[in-house]
């Protein structure tokens, strides 16, 4: 087994629980703040919440340590500051206008606060939680900014014929159809993990312009659709990740 296959074997159960796990918790909040079968729930999944953050850091650091590259400091750095610093705006933002959180719109603060914990409870969580969430996301980023150069090494591998099956290939689906790709039917059919995970640490650092949004409509400056900021900057980060595969394809078939 070559080097590269082996970081591609023993990072891969740790991408995959990590998706399997959070994506699971995701669909489950979602389900309990909008549907009223699942509403029983959503109190516990709060509660749990932290430690689910702390459990994503402890597979992030196993992720990032499989890497053999070194971390390159200047693209992480920059990750970082924009990541923690639209966080830290949107919390102080928060505090500093409605310090009694009574006009806090986050769905998990508003919950808490409507079941009757006490604002300082809910102060303490949020800083407990951003923080946790900023801390993971950062893990995130440098893992992906170590593994960047064996991930790009292992899709060439797969020999894509086009641009777009470069992209297939790069997000799990090199030994899949279109069909298989785009509607899995059986567990066989989803993309593999290794490859599929990558786009989620991009996600995360593009969706972090929805903190900067909140912190500057705390503070009077813009103010239109905090979900159409949310879509977009999640979009933006997607078509951003397919840019970026479609340029290191297009380098590799012009070398």
């Amino acid at each position: 087994m070559s080097q590269l296959d082996s970081i591609e074997t023993s990072t891969n159960p740790y991408a995959k629980q990590f998706l399997v796990f959070f994506m699971s918790l995701a669909i489950l909040i979602l389900l309990s703040l909008y549907l009223q079968a699942f509403e029983s729930i959503l109190i516990p999944l709060t509660y749990i919440l932290p430690l689910s953050l702390a459990y994503g850091i402890v597979l992030g650091i196993m992720i990032y340590r499989k890497a053999i590259d070194p971390l390159p400091i200047t693209p992480f750095v920059l990750g970082f500051l924009f990541m923690a610093g639209g966080a830290a705006l949107d919390g102080i933002a928060t505090l500093v206008n409605s310090p009694t959180l009574d006009r806090e719109g986050n769905p998990i603060s508003r919950v808490l606060l409507d079941s009757g914990h006490s604002v300082s409870f809910v102060i303490a969580y949020g800083i407990l939680a951003q923080v946790l969430w900023v801390i993971l996301i950062c893990i995130l980023w440098a893992a992906f900014l170590k593994h960047k150069n064996a991930y790009l090494a292992l899709v060439k591998e797969k020999n894509a014929r086009s641009g777009w099956d470069f992209i297939k290939a790069a997000l799990g689906g090199a030994h899949l159809s279109w069909r298989q790709f785009l509607l899995p039917l059986k567990i066989k059919e989803f993309p593999t993990s290794y490859y599929w995970f990558w786009m989620f640490p991009v996600l995360f650092v593009g969706i972090s312009l929805h903190r900067w949004y909140l912190g500057f409509v705390w503070m009077g400056m813009i103010n239109f659709s905090s979900f159409g900021v949310a879509l977009i900057s999640s979009v933006l980060a997607f078509v951003a990740y397919l840019v970026w595969l479609l340029q290191v394809y297009s380098k590799e078939i012009g070398a």
